[in-house]
């Protein structure tokens, strides 16, 4: 999820499927590579996870049964994401993909120190079946399951998980994973949003902090 630069402007209308309704700030939105995008340049929005499937070696027309099962080893394609948009992609069945990287991981500590946000809410349009997964990291970068959520059935999802940001004073991120079984799913739009709305026209507790000249990211 890259870091809005403009959270003192109103935000556009958002496209269709983006979860981005009127009023509400938005605070980063899940953004993938172009399709055409090396897979040095994919791993900074998403770890793909590639891996070595085991198979048993076919056994030669008219040889004896042998008592032992061999096995060969082959490489698993390593681009499981099919990347629709900037903002949508499809995990194809039996795959997981994570969006712990560069881009996409949610700098909960930032948000932490330099805000009154307490809290932050992670908004996925889905479509399909499959499971959604959010993990953090503690300041020793050690890694911590928060919550779950299964997709049981197919059709549209729209999911709005509530994340704390008390644990991140002392360094942190928070991401998710997408995992398929049989089907796939669909990711339509992703974004971190703030816990309320706030009224029109006022600028956002976090704007008026930044104001006084204290550090924001730049996007890369």
């Amino acid at each position: 999820m890259t870091i809005s630069e403009t959270p003192t402007r109103p935000s556009p209308s958002p496209r269709t499927g983006e979860p981005s309704p009127a009023g509400r700030s938005l605070l980063q939105r899940v953004i993938l590579p172009r399709s055409g995008d090396p897979m040095r340049v994919r791993s900074l929005y998403m770890d793909e996870r590639t891996a070595i499937r085991m198979t048993t070696a076919p056994v030669p027309v008219g040889a004896p049964p042998a008592p032992k099962v061999e096995l060969v080893g082959s490489s698993m394609s390593a681009r499981r994401l099919r990347v629709t948009s900037r903002t949508s992609a499809v995990v194809p069945a039996q795959s997981e993909v994570s969006f712990g990287a560069y881009f996409n991981g949610f700098a909960a500590s930032y948000w932490r120190r330099w805000t009154r946000l307490t809290e932050v809410h992670l908004r996925l349009t889905l479509e399909g079946t499959g499971r959604v997964d959010v993990y953090r990291t503690k300041a020793d970068g050690s890694q911590i399951f928060e919550r779950g959520e299964v997709l049981p059935g197919p059709g549209r999802h729209e999911l709005d998980m509530r994340l704390d940001l008390h644990p991140f004073e002392d360094g942190g991120w928070y991401w998710f994973d997408l995992t398929t079984d049989e089907t796939e799913l669909t990711l339509h739009a992703g974004a971190g949003t703030p816990r309320r709305s706030r009224p029109a026209g006022r600028p956002s507790r976090s704007a008026r902090r930044r104001s006084t000249g204290r550090p924001t990211p730049s996007r890369r």
